[in-house]
């Protein structure tokens, strides 16, 4: 076999085709939401903390770093430094903010791109993770991460919140994907997935601090599991991270 049809084949294991088809439609669908939600920021249903992340990340990109012009929740005064808010989420749209100017419209398409695409893959990895060794073996496994990719894909609530300014939709994702790793170093622990654990873990946690509650949950899982001294040093190292 050459190595272009290796790649290939391991291409189509990693991302089959109806993978593809389906973050195709996840990415589409969040686009359109993208666009209808337009370039400005306005209260909508179940959204107004993006009126509340606008505001902090252009005040980061125009340098007056986590603080609000005005008085806001929780008892902020104007101008008073604030920890309340996602660091990560905030300096992530205060990039957008920075290299493109205050168009919301930027962050939203790009946000729908990266939840299109990686919140069905990581469904379908977790799913095929969590039956790789039941009944039916591999193929069973991967026919339940197409489904959950696919649910996930057309699913109103997460068209919807993909669009907006929020860390909800990113949280979901990197917790998706932490679960997905935390079955793989169950199976076969390394030290690069460690290190991935703990820095997803760490991302997960900068993008919304209430996720980590999971987080000791999946390590003493994991040490369980192994019941090995290298997963205690394991863990270690990526709490550490």
């Amino acid at each position: 076999m050459s190595s272009r049809a290796a790649g290939d084949g391991w291409v189509r294991h990693l991302l089959p085709p109806p993978l593809w088809l389906t973050i195709v439609v996840a990415v589409g669908l969040r686009l359109l939401a993208a666009l209808y939600l337009g370039d400005t920021v306005v209260p909508l249903p179940g959204t107004f903390d993006q009126v509340s992340y606008d505001d902090l990340a252009w005040r980061v990109a125009t340098g007056h770093g986590f603080s609000f012009d005005h008085a806001s929740w929780p008892l902020t005064a104007a101008g008073a430094p604030t920890a309340h808010w996602s660091y990560l989420y905030t300096l992530l749209l205060a990039g957008v903010y920075g290299a493109v100017g205050h168009h919301p419209l930027a962050a939203r398409l790009l946000q729908a791109v990266a939840v299109g695409v990686l919140l069905p893959w990581g469904l379908f990895r977790l799913g095929e993770g969590m039956f790789r060794a039941g009944a039916g073996g591999g193929a069973f496994g991967r026919r339940v991460g197409l489904w959950a990719a696919a649910l996930s894909a057309i699913y109103i609530y997460f068209v919807y919140y993909s669009a907006t300014l929020m860390t909800e939709m990113l949280t979901i994702t990197a917790l998706v994907w932490l679960l997905a790793l935390t079955i793989d170093l169950a199976e076969s622990p390394t030290w690069p997935r460690w290190i991935a654990f703990g820095a997803l873990a760490g991302v997960v946690a900068l993008l919304r601090q209430v996720a980590l509650l999971v987080v000791p949950v999946l390590g003493l899982w994991l040490v369980w599991r192994r019941r090995e001294l290298k997963a205690v040093a394991g863990l270690a190292a990526a709490a550490g991270i």
